[in-house]
C-alpha cells in the first residue's frame, strides 16, 4: 500500500531498466497466486519461496525489483538486496495504506492482500508496520509517500539512487588513488580510473 508496484514500474521506466515483482515472479515460478501458495502452504512456505526467488532475481542488473513488505523481515533478505543494490524503503502512515488498499481489504478486487484479512485491518496494518519497523530502517533511504504524486516518488527514488551511486564510487570500489574522475550524465553516473 506504499505504491512499490506502481512506483517501481515508473522508476524503471525513466530508468530504462527491467521491472520486477517479487510476488509475480513467485506466481510465475509456481503457477499459483500470493493468496494460494498462503491459503494452501501458509506463511511460513511463502516466505521461503521469497527468499529463493529473491536470491535468484537480484544477481541481475539494471532492474528495479518490487518486493513484498514482509520481504525485509528476514536479515538474510535484507543482507542479499544490500549486496546487490540500492535499497529503497517506501514509507506510508496506516491511514494512507488503508485508503489505498481499502477496495482490497473489503474483497471489492480482484486482488486479495493475505497478511490483511483481519476483522480489524487498520489494526494489522498498525501491527505489522511496527513488527517490521527496525528492518525497514535498514534501507538505504525512505521516501515518504503519503502526500507524493507516484511521479513525484519516482523522481524522489532516481535522486536517491544516483546520490548513493556517487557516494559509492567516491568511495571507492576500487583503490582510491586510481579514481581519476566521475562522470556525470543524465541518465546515469559511472566512474573512470587510471592505473598500471
Amino acid at each position: 500500500g506504499s505504491g512499490k508496484t506502481t512506483v517501481g514500474r515508473k522508476v524503471a521506466s525513466l530508468l530504462g531498466w527491467r521491472f520486477v515483482d517479487l510476488d509475480s515472479e513467485i506466481a510465475r515460478e509456481t503457477g499459483k497466486s500470493v493468496e494460494v501458495i498462503f491459503a494452501e502452504m501458509g506463511e511460513l512456505y511463502f516466505r521461503q519461496l521469497e527468499s529463493d526467488c529473491l536470491k535468484k532475481i537480484s544477481i541481475g542488473k539494471h532492474q528495479v525489483i518490487s518486493t513484498g513488505g514482509g520481504v525485509v523481515v528476514e536479515k538474510l533478505n535484507r543482507d542479499i538486496m544490500h549486496q546487490n543494490g540500492v535499497v529503497i524503503c517506501l514509507e506510508a502512515g496506516p491511514e494512507t495504506i488503508y485508503r489505498r488498499l481499502k477496495d482490497q481489504i473489503k474483497g471489492n478486487d480482484p486482488v486479495v492482500r493475505p497478511m490483511l484479512i483481519d476483522p480489524n485491518p487498520m489494526e494489522r496494518i498498525c501491527s505489522l508496520k511496527g513488527g517490521r519497523q527496525f528492518s525497514y530502517a535498514s534501507a538505504d533511504w525512505t521516501v515518504h509517500t503519503d502526500k507524493m504524486t507516484p511521479g513525484e516518488v519516482a523522481g524522489e527514488i532516481i535522486r536517491a539512487w544516483r546520490r548513493i551511486t556517487d557516494n559509492k564510487l567516491s568511495s571507492g570500489s576500487q583503490d582510491e588513488k586510481d579514481l581519476a574522475a566521475v562522470v556525470r550524465t543524465s541518465s546515469r553516473n559511472y566512474p573512470v580510473w587510471v592505473g598500471w
